[in-house]
């Protein structure tokens, strides 16, 4: 069962830590993007200023906020806890389940 438990933990925390360096970022920059398109084209049937619209549409999208560059730049501090705690706070309290679980017993 230790096995194990230490085997899940060992291969969900890389996970864990791709999902915050790199894909959670992406899928923000894709939701920005989606929203720069609809602002573009609202925009854009409106007044027919492409320069314009398209310089509006990023403002209003926040889509250079999503760059893994401005991404890290902005959040390394948050980053850094997030990718660290996270796991250590959820190991801790799956081995303090299972010890609940087992009746206190003590680990042998």
């Amino acid at each position: 069962m230790k096995r194990g438990f230490k085997r899940l933990f060992a291969v969900l925390t890389p996970l864990w830590i791709v999902y915050c360096l790199f894909v959670y970022p992406m899928q923000r920059r894709a939701q920005a993007e989606k929203i720069e398109q609809h602002e573009f084209q609202d925009c854009y049937q409106g007044t027919p200023d492409l320069k314009g619209c398209s310089d509006w549409a990023k403002i209003k999208a926040g889509t250079d906020l999503w760059t893994l560059r401005a991404f890290y730049s902005r959040e390394s501090w948050f980053l850094a806890l997030v990718v660290v705690l996270v796991p250590l706070l959820a190991y801790g309290c799956c081995r303090v389940i299972v010890w609940v679980a087992h009746g206190f017993a003590p680990s042998s």
